[in-house]
């Protein structure tokens, strides 16, 4: 037992949990410090927070060996009377109902009482219990996940309950995930579920064709078991009342006369795709709000190539790349989406054998990802507000790899009218190594339009990548000319060193980045002397000692100056 929850007579800070437990990177230890201290009583919070408290608590302990996934409430009711009295009386945390042990199921259906379940089993054996304990249940069930572990030697069984289930009826499912090929469903299955909404199915779409009433269905994912399966023929008139469409591949998609799909509002391609299509052939999605795409995906290729898509709401873009060494498809997706889409976020993963530590919990995939996010924009006037992220949550061993993507977004933004329309920068944690801080110069000169500026990267490594010597260009040496254009259309400035690895940089290279500090403020509030209006905004945020002689030239030259006063208690008292 872990010794934050070995004491029954401590209770907990629910008070402490609801403000730190969301919107926090470390959201598992602000929990652990919260569970010392109790003020709030555990009834007045709601079933949703607390089984995210229960997940918490339920992760802190490596001695429990119970059941997977969300049936944390079962060792957090065994902990102390306050915490069991919590989960006892709360019947949706049990709701979820596994399937690994009978004991347990007994347990969950018993303290569920009557609210809907979720009944969610993977078949890894022939269990015909299993099966007809959820027919007994039917009734009550709110979302039904039944999936194949494995090969499909289970098929059989999963396809004859369906049968047996023909004459029983779900009256409270709206959710159905069906981990087996459809098409060995019987026909007439899915009318078991009246007020179906939400449905995931494998290969066949046969279940939505024939089987139930496609106008009631809101959101349909189809996926494919097996990227070996042969393409699967998928007629997209068959989705015309759906607002969600979700496609996993392989498929082959039937394109051949002009489609619109009139309600859709969120659309994700993922996976091998094949587009049967002529040149006249498109896809209208009028009413669309939000796309996925996938990049190593051919069928998104096809997409952009042939100008299949018609999307004239200007829908949000999301799109992932799996290989940051080529870099085509984002540079390309940009600059196709650019003009149209109110929002594009892109992910790139990249996969590098060195990059793993077999010793060490390193993840596999080092995200890096680009977020460009928009706000009103005047077509007329080709205007638009423009907030951008770059965010690198690891430190990247891959130079080549990182130096490649950075190359590549400078390219991007060399591009006009992208960087004129950008107003909002954010820098975010660690997108800088060490060494490698003077790759972001060539992006950031290109910004020339930029009225806020939001540095959260570790300051000595932003120092040494502003006052580093650009490595192209020796004639313009001096890092003063290459942010003099930033600086002087900027509005609003916010440092915010937050990172937690900040800290211990900072101490080890405390001297030069004091050098480096002062240079870099020198260059702020040189080129604030040149503006005819003050800044709007200069906050610092747990980034600098500031002297007071620095303080009082910034604040002379911005409209509003604000600092936390982290430094020393002389500067503390001069805020």
């Amino acid at each position: 037992m872990p010794s934050l929850l070995r004491s029954a007579t401590k209770r907990v800070s629910l008070s402490s949990v609801l403000k730190k437990v969301v919107g926090r990177s470390n959201r598992r230890r602000a929990v652990e410090l919260a569970a010392q201290n109790a003020t709030l009583p555990v009834n007045s919070v709601g079933a949703d927070v607390l089984g995210l408290i229960f997940v918490f608590l339920r992760a802190d302990s490596d001695l429990w060996i119970g059941p997977p996934g969300d049936l944390s409430c079962l060792y957090v009711s065994h902990v102390c009377a306050l915490w069991r009295h919590a989960a006892l009386n709360t019947p949706e945390l049990w709701a979820q109902v596994p399937f690994c042990n009978a004991r347990w199921t007994d347990i969950c259906l018993e303290r569920a009482k009557a609210v809907t379940l979720c009944f969610r089993a993977i078949l890894v054996m022939q269990n015909h219990e299993l099966l007809s304990r959820i027919l007994g249940h039917a009734k009550r069930i709110g979302r039904l996940d039944l999936h194949i572990h494995g090969n499909s030697m289970y098929e059989e069984d999963l396809a004859a309950w369906s049968a047996g289930a023909l004459s029983t009826v779900f009256p409270a499912v709206k959710q159905l995930s069906l981990g087996v090929d459809t098409a060995r469903v019987p026909s007439g299955f899915a009318w078991s579920f009246p007020v179906l909404q939400h449905v995931t199915l494998g290969a066949s779409v046969s279940l939505i064709e024939n089987s139930c009433d496609p106008t009631q269905i809101i959101s349909l994912e189809l996926f494919s078991r097996s990227l070996y399966h042969s393409h699967d023929n998928v007629s997209l008139q068959t989705f015309r009342h759906i607002k969600h469409l979700t496609i996993t591949g392989p498929f082959r998609i039937d394109l051949i006369a002009p489609i619109t799909l009139p309600h859709v509002v969120e659309f994700s391609i993922t996976g091998p795709l094949q587009w049967e299509c002529t040149a006249e052939s498109h896809l209208s999605l009028p009413r669309l709000e939000e796309l996925s795409l996938n990049a190593s995906s051919s069928g998104c290729s096809n997409i952009l190539q042939r100008g299949i898509l018609h999307c004239p709401q200007r829908p949000r873009v999301r799109m992932q790349i799996n290989d940051t060494k080529n870099m085509f498809w984002l540079m390309h997706w940009l600059s196709f989406f650019a003009q149209q889409a109110p929002s594009i976020s892109v992910e790139v993963q990249d996969v590098s054998e060195s990059q793993v530590n077999t010793r060490a919990h390193v993840p596999r995939f080092w995200d890096i990802s680009l977020l460009i996010v928009t706000g009103r924009s005047d077509q007329n006037s080709r205007t638009a507000c423009w907030r951008i992220e770059f965010a690198h949550p690891y430190l990247v061993s891959d130079k080549a790899a990182t130096d490649h993507l950075l190359r590549a977004i400078s390219d991007i933004f060399h591009q006009d009218p992208i960087s004129n329309m950008v107003n909002s920068l954010t820098l975010r944690n660690s997108i800088f190594r060490r060494g490698q801080g003077c790759s972001w110069i060539p992006v950031l000169q290109h910004f020339k339009c930029l009225q806020t500026l939001i540095l959260e990267v570790p300051i000595p490594e932003l120092f040494q990548a502003l006052l580093a010597k650009p490595p192209t260009d020796s004639d313009k040496s001096d890092p003063a000319e290459l942010v003099r254009p930033v600086l002087k259309s900027l509005e609003h400035i916010v440092f915010d060193c937050l990172d937690c690895s900040a800290e211990g940089w900072f101490k080890m290279c405390h001297g030069a980045a004091t050098r480096s500090r002062t240079r870099f403020l020198g260059i702020v509030i040189a080129y604030l002397d040149e503006r005819t209006k003050p800044l709007g905004t200069f906050e610092v945020k747990k980034c600098f000692n500031l002297t007071i002689t620095e303080m009082d030239l910034i604040k002379k030259r911005v409209t509003h100056f604000e600092w936390d006063g982290h430094g020393s208690e002389e500067n503390a008292d001069m805020i």
